[in-house]
């Protein structure tokens, strides 16, 4: 279902289709594409059709060396 999110997403489909939602709005995902979800948005995705929608979704680790050195 739909959350808020605290942090940066990135949502890539390797197979099948979804419909993506950022506040409110929705668009349709497919195979090789991807989605940038922002931190406190309102999110949710779900499958379409009858093929099993595969993500990989990537987020960052909180205090992580990389992030903190962004910080400074």
């Amino acid at each position: 279902g739909e959350h808020v999110i605290a942090h940066d997403e990135v949502y890539y489909v390797v197979s099948g289709r979804g419909i993506v939602i950022s506040d409110g709005e929705e668009r349709e995902l497919t195979t090789g594409m991807s989605a940038y979800l922002y931190d406190g948005a309102n999110v949710g995705i779900r499958q379409i059709g009858d093929e099993p929608l595969v993500l990989i979704i990537s987020y960052p680790i909180p205090g992580h060396p990389r992030l903190a050195e962004k910080d400074q």
